[in-house]
């Protein structure tokens, strides 16, 4: 009788572990296709610029806590951006694929490599690599091209 007791805690304790192995296993990621809008017109630099995007094979990571609770964003992939003054038909074209990380705990923003688009501190659209943090509009890096002057008729 004794074995019998032994036998049937054993199974009982191996079917409670399966019933909250589910609940404690974390969520794998998520990975899923993350097309910018195209075909922006963007008037920032005091005249029309059309925002293209030719190269666009961006995806956005979703990671997850125990409860299934999104927690970081991670966008990677390739991405070419063209800037042109709709005016005088004058275009920019540059790889800004990134990657962005956004902890959506702390609410930390940042972008690594090279990137594009506003950034406090400097006017109109630019293309920069390094480190922006959009928590405090600070770049860390390197300016390539202000996209305004490019592009000024």
């Amino acid at each position: 009788m004794r074995v019998l007791r032994i036998a049937l805690a054993m199974v009982l304790a191996g079917l409670a572990a399966l019933a909250t192995a589910g609940s404690v296993a974390a969520v794998p990621p998520q990975t899923e296709f993350l097309p910018p809008p195209d075909g922006l017109l963007d008037t920032s630099c005091g005249y029309e610029i059309l925002v293209t995007f030719p190269v666009q094979r961006e995806y956005l990571r979703t990671y997850f806590d125990h409860d299934g609770n999104a927690v970081k964003l991670i966008v990677t992939g390739a991405l070419v951006v063209t800037f042109t003054n709709t005016a005088t038909g004058a275009s920019f074209t540059a790889n800004i694929s990134g990657p962005s990380h956004i902890n959506l705990v702390s609410g930390a923003n940042s972008s690594e490599g090279r990137s594009g688009g506003p950034v406090d501190g400097l006017p109109g659209l630019n293309v920069f690599s390094g480190r922006v943090d959009f928590e405090n509009g600070t770049l860390h890096g390197h300016l390539h091209a202000n996209v305004c002057e490019v592009l000024a008729p």
